[in-house]
């Protein structure tokens, strides 16, 4: 099941088929050898649209936003590798493609 958004407009739409994959880089060669409709984050096929090698279909249409967090043990005698981890991360989504921040609650 899909759920598409559209300012206060969403529209659920059941999926069926019988393929799936569950690797990105799959995932971006089906799009490109003409598999089917999907649905991606912007991350992951932005190139290709910017290429003209695919063409959003619902172009006014999203899909509702995907938290991503970041969880780790305790701050507290955090190993330096974590810390840099975390600080990269914390660098680069926000660079990612259909990155959207966080609504203030």
């Amino acid at each position: 099941m899909l759920v598409f958004v559209r300012e206060a407009e969403r529209v659920s739409v059941s999926t069926t088929g019988p393929y799936s994959v569950n690797s990105s880089l799959v995932l971006r060669q089906c799009f490109l050898q003409g598999v089917g409709l999907c649905s991606a984050p912007g991350w992951l096929v932005q190139d290709l649209i910017d290429a003209g090698e695919l063409v959003r279909v619902l172009p006014d249409w999203t899909l509702p936003p995907q938290t991503v967090h970041l969880v780790y043990p305790t701050r507290r005698y955090l190993p330096l590798r974590t810390r840099t981890f975390l600080q990269a991360m914390t660098d680069q989504i926000p660079a990612l493609s259909g990155f959207r921040p966080p609504r203030p609650v």
